[in-house]
């Protein structure tokens, strides 16, 4: 999508003198992809990776957690510590690639941000059960 972009410079806010020199605005052509366009194709993205994962990860079971429930009770964890590990895992190869682009990623980039997402919503729905099962702990406790 061509887009011609504006840039407005300082020059009439006297924030410095230095900008005198500068024009009042410098129209520059170019290509540019759309934040919001960026954005969908990436959460489109997302939802396809956990659509086509899921049932390999819950083995058919309602409990979107099952997994990280597994691996936690194998390991001798808690499920938030097993879920920080998987994450982990996609954010150290986007962490890779921004500082070395030119190393060979084992997975497309785009996807690792696509289960970073993913990763980071399921993160949060076992927080949030997490609070949800401590709020009733603490209710449920005898006064005595």
């Amino acid at each position: 999508m061509a887009q011609k972009v504006i840039i407005q410079s300082f020059k009439d806010t006297n924030m410095s003198t230095t900008l005198d020199t500068f024009p009042a605005s410098i129209e520059i052509d170019r290509e540019w992809t759309d934040y919001d366009e960026s954005v969908d194709e990436l959460l489109t993205l997302a939802q396809e990776i956990e659509e086509s994962k899921r049932p390999g990860y819950t083995q058919d079971s309602p409990d979107v957690l099952a997994n990280f429930k597994k691996a936690a009770e194998m390991a001798g964890t808690t499920p938030m510590q097993a879920w920080s590990i998987y994450f982990y895992k996609h954010v150290a190869a986007i962490m890779t690639y921004a500082k070395d682009p030119d190393i060979q990623q084992g997975e497309a980039l785009d996807g690792r941000f696509a289960d970073a997402i993913n990763y980071l919503k399921l993160g949060f729905h076992m927080f949030r059960e997490e609070e949800e099962e401590q709020e009733f702990n603490n209710q449920t406790k005898l006064p005595f």
